[in-house]
């Protein structure tokens, strides 16, 4: 069963919100930051990871250094073109 919010307590909470700003945080460092011990921490960062609450740990690479990007071109169509619709569709 996947895990929900609700799930969750307020210290899992802000250790995933500091987790989406910097994953490379050590686990003392997150520990200070919520309030817990080193090794309190490491065991929800275990669990959290373990029923799916943190699915994967990525770096973001800059597109500059990545060296591929990508163009869409897009056609579309609308099925009437009222002023309304269009500007709705613009927004």
């Amino acid at each position: 069963m996947a895990v929900t919010r609700t799930d969750l307590d307020r210290l899992d909470l802000k250790l995933l919100m500091l987790l989406q700003e910097n994953n490379l945080q050590t686990s003392e460092e997150l520990a200070e930051r919520v309030g817990l011990s080193p090794t309190s921490c490491l065991r929800r960062l275990r669990r959290l990871r373990e029923n799916g609450a943190i699915m994967s740990d990525v770096s973001i690479i800059s597109p500059s250094v990545a060296g591929k990007r990508v163009t869409s071109i897009v056609l579309v169509a609308l099925e009437q073109e009222q002023l309304d619709l269009l500007h709705t569709f613009k927004n």
